[in-house]
């Protein structure tokens, strides 16, 4: 199972510098649409819209991050976005553009998220502190351990 580590940044361009001087590779760009529908406290559904397609998954909160349960593809995201709704409610949409790089065993991606900030996500089976602090040089990094729709003001 993959997990997460997610952190707060100021400086997305001054980012990307640095993951390009590791060797970190884009492998995708992308604007997507995240509808998160209401969960008990821990858990996260969302269905992610994207041009390379759609999927839904979920999460648990765990250690301070997130393990990731399933992710899977969708046919018809219209149709399941209705279930769910009439199923849980629909807590928030959230439009963001993701970059994602490969670094070693890891996936970065930069996360810019319309009216909640722009994150990094470190996401492996076991993230390390490390990538930020000693790769990425964020000096005193505001990790993250709620989903973003939780953020949202």
């Amino acid at each position: 199972m993959a997990r997460e580590l997610k952190v707060r940044i100021d400086d997305v361009d001054g980012i990307k510098k640095k993951l390009c001087n590791l060797g970190a590779f884009i492998v995708s760009q992308d604007a997507i649409t995240d509808t998160y529908f209401k969960q008990p406290e821990g858990k996260v559904l969302k269905l992610s819209q994207t041009r390379r397609g759609n999927f839904l998954t979920s999460l648990h909160a765990e250690n301070g991050g997130f393990v990731i349960d399933k992710s899977e593809g969708l046919e018809n995201p219209e149709e399941t976005k209705k279930v769910l709704e009439q199923q849980f409610g629909i807590k928030c949409i959230l439009e963001k553009r993701v970059t994602t790089y490969n670094y070693k065993s890891s996936k970065i991606s930069i996360h810019r998220i319309r009216d909640v900030g722009d994150f990094v996500i470190v996401e492996s089976e076991n993230p390390d502190k490390k990538i930020i602090t000693e790769l990425l040089k964020i000096p005193n990094p505001e990790y993250i351990t709620e989903s973003f729709d939780e953020l949202k003001k």
